[in-house]
């Protein structure tokens, strides 16, 4: 029962964080270029992934798991900057669903 509990507080916090990222990232692309905000955010992310992953003293991905994680990463880069665009054309009844339509579907 308590891990359903986890389980429920983890996807609440989740949908928070995420929900938050990408309105911060629409009212930001109203006063810098997407592609600036998205790669600020991914640097941050990254800095915060390396110190994560070194805190935990998790190893280093097999080489073969490099390509598909900068392929991910790329194709990622390129759906945030065009939801955020989006977003700052003030489209968002349009682009939010049909960014969650595809970021389901696709997978």
């Amino acid at each position: 029962m308590a891990s359903a509990w986890i389980g429920l507080g983890l996807g609440l916090a989740s949908a928070i964080v995420w929900g938050t990222g990408d309105f911060a990232g629409g009212i930001a692309t109203r006063r810098a270029r997407p592609l600036q905000i998205v790669a600020l955010v991914s640097m941050v992310g990254f800095v915060t992934l390396l110190a994560l992953a070194w805190l935990s003293g998790a190893s280093i991905p097999a080489p073969a798991d490099w390509g598909w994680a900068i392929a991910a990463g790329i194709s990622g880069a390129i759906g945030v900057t065009a939801l955020y665009r989006g977003l700052a054309m003030r489209a968002a009844a349009i682009v939010a669903p049909t960014a969650a339509v595809v970021g389901a579907a696709v997978p």
